[in-house]
């Protein structure tokens, strides 16, 4: 899910987040950068993948939310 990043609750940037069918949060992804949050993602089947308000493109690890930088797009 990605949450309204202006929402009072997302504050610290963690609005990319998987939950199960039941609405429990299993992780919140971490910005690769800090005053940051995520504004974008993408899934293909395979691979989930973010951008950023501060132009990151990253990757997000569907079992953990570990976020891997794949480039700068500004």
């Amino acid at each position: 899910m990605l949450y309204d990043y202006m929402a009072e609750d997302m504050k610290d940037g963690r609005n990319l987040m998987r939950v199960d069918a039941d609405g429990n949060i299993l992780w919140k992804a971490l910005p690769p950068a800090t005053q940051d949050c995520f504004t974008g993602m993408d899934w293909d089947g395979e691979t989930l993948t973010a951008n950023t308000w501060s132009c990151y493109r990253v990757s997000v690890d569907l079992q953990n939310g570990d976020v891997t930088v794949l480039f700068f797009t500004k």
